[in-house]
């Protein structure tokens, strides 16, 4: 009915809700809401005009004028958010409030915040990738002169296993992990 669609292109015009959520709530798909939508924006001059008056004129200067007003608002708007996105950093998160009467969507977008930003919470790392980051760093405190490509050979070595760590006493009985023993082996064959 008209007064449907008229009730749900209002609502996507408030952007309070994203129209994913108001195509959930109602029903009906996003595309469509944002053709009502715009059929709403578009044929809103007509609902105040008076049948057989004649539309009021506006005059070029009183355009211009406007004209010029919002473009110093954008300008100030733009200096404003670049200043908060500065000041703030990441903080900014902290100053969207699910509860004001602008939407998320708004808010982040005066604030220059991904809204992607505001659902992220972040993971920790698996324990196991936190014992492989530990037997790295006892490689690397033993043998810091050690470049990416040792520490990856080392890592290969049998012993390096991310299951087992290195055992102190296999280190030290001449196990050299950088390759020089199978060479001094293959010399002396």
């Amino acid at each position: 009915s008209p007064e449907f669609k008229a009730k749900v292109a209002l609502e996507a015009i408030r952007e309070e809700m994203t129209l994913a959520e108001l195509s959930k709530k109602y029903g009906v798909h996003p595309t469509q809401i944002g053709t009502w939508k715009r059929a709403a924006i578009e044929n809103m001059a007509t609902a105040f005009t008076r049948r057989g008056a004649a539309p009021e004129q506006v005059s070029a200067a009183d355009v211009d004028k406007l004209h010029s007003k919002i473009g110093q608002l954008v300008v100030e708007r733009d200096f404003f958010a670049e200043a908060s996105h500065q000041l703030l950093g990441t903080r900014g998160k902290k100053m969207v409030s699910r509860d004001h009467k602008s939407s998320l969507r708004k808010q982040c977008e005066l604030l220059q915040l991904s809204r992607s930003r505001l659902y992220y919470q972040p993971v920790g790392e698996s324990a196991e990738t936190l014992r492989f980051m530990e037997i790295i760093d006892k490689q690397f405190l033993e043998t810091q002169w050690y470049g990416s490509r040792q520490m990856a050979r080392a890592q290969q070595a049998p012993m390096w296993s991310p299951s087992c760590a290195p055992s102190d006493a296999s280190h030290e009985a001449g196990a050299d992990l950088s390759g020089t023993q199978h060479k001094q082996e293959a010399s002396t064959a």
